[in-house]
């Protein structure tokens, strides 16, 4: 198993090099976590856009859309209700589009290619209010981000240190 983990840091720091971050032209805020499995990263991006708003932002969520059938990008909501079913968008893109209101949703693997429909839909106000939160953001490395927020799984913040599949790292 030590061998496999190795290999899998390998592979990670390769795609890392290899791959050219892009930059969207607003602030881009990631919510993710270091380890494998739940740490409250939906709940946590409910909570950041809702606080967004609340502050006079205009938030706009970008997320992978785990598990999802639809291919991106697409609308989970453009701010009002779900336009997809929980098949089509995934349990958690589905979840937040029930949970808020007023925020656009986009499912696409690519967060670039999300933010960047999300810009040509013309949904959107495009002044200095908007920001882009990543769901599950903060190993995807094709797009750049201002603020990084991690989530840790306080009981067990890393696991047992090693990478996966020896670990949840």
């Amino acid at each position: 198993m030590g061998l496999l983990s190795g290999i899998y840091g390998i592979v990670l720091r390769i795609a890392r090099l290899l791959k050219k971050p892009k930059t969207l032209p607003y602030k881009v805020i990631s919510i993710g976590n270091i380890t494998l499995g739940g740490t409250g990263k939906t709940p946590a991006v409910i909570a950041l856009a809702e606080e967004a708003k609340r502050r006079g932002f205009q938030p706009c969520i970008l997320t992978r859309g785990y598990k999802g059938k639809a291919k991106g990008p697409c609308f989970v909501t453009k701010g009002e209700e779900p336009l997809l079913d929980v098949s089509q968008a995934g349990d958690e893109a589905y979840l937040m589009s029930e949970a808020l209101s007023g925020v656009v949703i986009i499912k696409c693997a690519d967060r670039y290619e999300g933010g960047m429909f999300a810009l040509n839909s013309q949904l959107l106000t495009l002044n200095s209010q908007l920001i882009f939160i990543l769901d599950d953001g903060f190993q995807h490395c094709q797009l750049n981000r201002d603020k990084d927020i991690v989530l840790i799984d306080a009981t067990n913040p890393f696991d047992n240190g090693k990478l996966f599949p020896e670990g949840r790292l």
